[in-house]
């Protein structure tokens, strides 16, 4: 999409500009394409509404350089990314006093997002380089030690998610070939700091990788001195590129869910050739061949995400008998049956195998991702699911594992327990449905299942799992209030908040944190704002122990109420009644179907359930 182009329909105030800049931004390349798109898209944004208006998003940018043109292309990409950005942009070298000053006004109100840039001096070593190991390892310690201090002021005083970058790697060859010998080297020093930065950095904090970053671009070409030195540049114009992108991906990440389910052909996909015509021994896996070894490369990048939670699904036209038989007999095969939380064969089109697979796992459509090495039938799905996202390999495997690590759906924003165990746990759950329709009777189900439930208070420790919970829970949920790990660990000192977790474990195993709830004290009412479960424990009676608990919360509170909301989303219709069932009293319904509930506590009479309880903490 040329600039011309865009100029013209900015001139003819044709809305077509919006979605015309849209795919010039998803082609462009290079820093100085993105800052003419930038300076359009300020003009277009001043005469031109937009057709959907991006979310609400208040952006800072502080530290130790200039922020402009940055800034501009950092808004630029937030635009495409669907916000609707405000920048704050601090003065040069001035972030200590703009994040601890109180009575500053740069960031009234405090902005939603807060990015730290310190320096490239801030970073450098003070030690000569006869200083020993020891002393230098110190002084980087220190070093990180007093910058995540900065950023734990700032998170006391304002509730931003805040994103802390660290330092590129410098690209000098001195001092030659001591350069990785000596702990003083600019080199070592680097690398060491921010090693230090990142293994102590709290949940709250996201790493802005620089070094990586620098990698990326390469040592050479991501220092620019004659523009630090003229207007202080925080890099090279490809730097800077780059680093913008990965910014707003890591807001977007802070505000947005990461994907669940990969879901996977097999015939060119998993292995070379086709399982049906060429027999397990012809296939392509493994040594010698070399397009073997990369299929064997991928599966084994595919095993690693399932090793940290990403949950795997098989789906290709295939007999069923035939396409287990790899897993079973090949001796190269990385991933086995019992990997896939779901096994789809057969020869049903892909959408329907797809929607299948949504089904039994009880997670949504665009909680997927499918890849496939044929255009058709990628077409296909795209065409009738839209929200599975889709990547279509090929033709050489060599690069499978670079495309789906560039499509960036599985970057989790921290690993929890239950992250570890996620596919071991969906694959339980098909487990589950087929023993609970041995019983004939609910009752003797719910008790055979030996359920033994946990109450806890919110704590540091389960922070990362908690926020997760409430930014990837839709069915399950009765508000869909999202909360960043900042909202969230704010949440735990609070003495007006009542917030507990319940996790669960049966005769099948430990299902980890399951349940969260948010209630906020007003007087002597206690007001529900957050409920959600995962949907492995639907029918469990674990809303019923929730609901006792809630209960004790508000007596021991001095609360002769409670009262409790469900708003409408696109995918909670399974607790539109819940608040009925538990028996609250509805006051009243708005226009869009939100409903608002209200409870006696005097009158509530404890609920009976099959599930042993341990209260860890009371929940005052």
């Amino acid at each position: 999409m040329s600039t011309d182009l865009l100029k013209k329909l900015l001139l003819d105030r044709n809305p077509e500009f919006w979605p015309a800049l849209s795919v010039a931004v998803d082609r462009c390349g290079q820093w100085a394409d993105a800052l003419r798109l930038a300076g359009l898209a300020r003009k277009a944004a001043q005469t031109l509404k937009q057709p959907q208006p991006g979310q609400p998003l208040r952006v800072a940018l502080l530290g130790g350089y200039t922020t402009q043109p940055f800034a501009e292309v950092v808004e630029l990409l937030l635009v495409h990314a669907g916000f609707a950005p405000e920048l704050v942009l601090g003065s040069f070298d001035n972030h200590v006093a703009e994040l601890l000053g109180e009575g500053s006004t740069l960031l009234k109100p405090p902005p939603q997002v807060c990015v730290v840039m310190p320096s490239q001096q801030a970073g450098r070593c003070p030690c000569s380089l006869s200083a020993p190991r020891e002393q230098v390892e110190g002084v980087a310690v220190e070093m990180a030690h007093n910058l995540l201090s900065l950023c734990k002021q700032a998170h006391l005083l304002r509730t931003s998610d805040l994103i802390l970058a660290n330092f590129s790697l410098p690209s000098l060859y001195d001092p030659g070939m001591l350069r990785s010998k000596i702990a003083a080297t600019p080199w070592n020093f680097t690398k060491r700091l921010n090693m230090e930065l990142g293994l102590a950095a709290p949940p709250w904090l996201t790493i802005w990788d620089w070094e990586f970053i620098s990698c990326q671009v390469g040592l050479d070409n991501s220092w620019d001195a004659r523009s630090h030195f003229a207007s202080r540049q925080p890099g090279s114009p490809a730097f800077q590129w780059t680093a913008a992108k990965e910014l707003v991906h890591l807001i977007r990440q802070l505000r947005g869910v990461a994907k669940k389910v990969l879901v996977c052909d097999l015939d060119n996909t998993l292995w070379g050739g086709i399982i049906g015509d060429d027999g397990v021994e012809h296939i392509e896996l493994g040594p010698p061949s070399p397009r073997g070894e990369a299929f064997l490369a991928f599966q084994r990048y595919i095993k690693q995400l399932s090793s940290r939670g990403v949950v795997l699904a098989v789906c290709s036209k295939n007999q069923d008998e035939n396409a287990r038989i790899p897993f079973i007999q090949h001796p190269h095969m990385a991933l086995k049956l019992e990997d896939f939380a779901s096994f789809k064969a057969n020869w049903q089109p892909k959408p329907d195998n797809l929607y299948a697979i949504a089904a039994e796992l009880n997670l949504g459509l665009d909680s997927m991702v499918f890849i496939d090495d044929s255009p058709a039938e990628i077409h296909q799905v795209r065409q009738f699911l839209p929200q599975v996202t889709t990547l279509l390999l090929g033709p050489d495997p060599s690069d499978y594992v670079m495309q789906l690590d560039s499509l960036r759906s599985f970057e989790p924003l921290a690993l929890t327990a239950e992250d570890f165990t996620r596919a071991d746990l969906y694959s339980r759950q098909v487990q589950y449905e087929q023993w609970r329709l041995s019983f004939t009777d609910l009752n003797s189900y719910l008790s055979s299942l030996e359920m033994q439930a946990t109450i806890s208070k919110f704590n540091e420790t389960d922070l990362n799992r908690i926020t997760q919970l409430i930014n990837k829970s839709n069915q399950f949920n009765l508000t869909t209030q999202r909360r960043t790990m900042a909202q969230v660990s704010d949440l735990i000192h609070d003495p007006q908040v009542c917030a507990f977790t319940v996790r669960l474990r049966d005769r099948h195993g430990d299902h980890g944190l399951i349940g969260v709830l948010v209630a906020f004290q007003e007087q002597d009412n206690l007001a529900v704002d957050t409920w959600l479960m995962s949907c492995r424990v639907l029918s469990r009676q674990v809303e019923d122990l929730v609901q006792n608990h809630l209960v004790r919360c508000a007596r021991t509170r001095g609360c002769g109420t409670i009262t409790a909301s469900y708003l409408v989303s696109k995918k909670n219709g399974l607790v539109v009644h819940l608040l009925d069932n538990l028996g609250y009293d509805l006051i009243t319904t708005d226009p869009c179907g939100d409903r608002y509930y209200r409870m006696e506590v005097a009158s509530f009479q404890e609920r009976p359930t099959h599930i042993q309880v341990t209260l860890q903490e009371e929940n005052q």
